[in-house]
């Protein structure tokens, strides 16, 4: 029998996240700001400082330092290098980049899930659990996997897309997405996804969306899919085409942008049947 979590519970959760959010926000505050000799040099500051705000744990600090290292944010050259010229412990020149891209790098899970959400008026539970594999797959190295996982979390937008246009009275596209959408064997994404273009690019013509949204439809929807359904199409399917991690970084990094405008057109179109 599944017992619900009580409200006492859920804020004692919440209070526990918050803290090692804000742990994690200062050892990435604390890499940029300078360079250090050993992990202890680190830590120091890091725990004396966390420890005055009541945030210090040193179980999660190890844990996310090792986390940053594993997808190359930090190197340390181990103990079996003796010389004394080399650093203990430095921050790469990619991770540099990573860290301060703040809350939209998925090196931060948490973080950056929650900026993704920010962006949107009602999160889709789909969206999220593609999303949240995707960076945890990108996180640890699997980067077709990642690809795919965010290309799932892409079609399901598009299909959220699809079905407020199939109500929306934009001839022929939403006759053809009410036929293709109740179908046994629906068409594929990019048929799907070519109606849902031009029907909006119709009611851009027509007036029927606003000019912040009707001025961003290729750069801030097409592109984004496109480069997304790619890098998915070459991910899962066995074509042998490797993905890099830049590659699928890029996709990641681009989604919390292509959510937002998908869900403002998504808004929209509710609110302006």
């Amino acid at each position: 029998m599944q017992i619900e979590e009580s409200k006492a519970d859920i804020i004692k959760r919440l209070i526990e996240e918050s803290k090692t959010d804000a742990l994690k926000r200062l050892i990435d505050t604390t890499l940029l700001a300078e360079q250090h000799a050993s992990l202890n040099d680190l830590l120091a500051p890091i725990e004396e400082q966390a420890r005055q705000e009541g945030i210090w744990d040193g179980a999660v600090a190890l844990e996310y330092l090792a986390h940053l290292a594993r997808i190359g944010v930090i190197a340390t050259p181990g103990d079996h290098i003796s010389s004394t010229t080399m650093p203990r412990l430095l921050v790469t020149e990619k991770g540099r980049t990573v860290l301060e891209r703040r809350e939209e790098s998925p090196h931060n899970q948490n973080r950056y899930l929650q900026a993704v959400t920010g962006r949107v008026s009602q999160p889709d539970g789909v969206v999220m659990a593609y999303v949240a594999e995707a960076v945890e797959t990108w996180a640890s190295g699997l980067y077709r996997a990642s690809a795919v996982m965010l290309g799932c979390a892409c079609e399901e937008l598009i299909l959220l897309l699809a079905a407020e246009i199939a109500t929306a009275r934009v001839a022929p596209y939403s006759t053809n997405l009410s036929r293709t959408l109740s179908a046994v064997r629906p068409a594929h994404i990019s048929a799907i996804f070519a109606d849902v273009r031009g029907a909006l690019t119709e009611m851009a013509l027509k007036k029927r969306l606003p000019s912040f949204l009707a001025d961003g439809l290729d750069r801030r929807l097409s592109s984004i899919f496109d480069h997304a359904r790619i890098l998915r199409n070459d991910a899962g399917h066995p074509t042998g085409k490797e993905v890099t991690a830049a590659e699928a970084e890029a996709g990641l990094l681009l989604f919390p942008g292509f959510y937002g405008f998908a869900d403002q057109i998504i808004s929209h179109l509710k609110e302006n049947p």
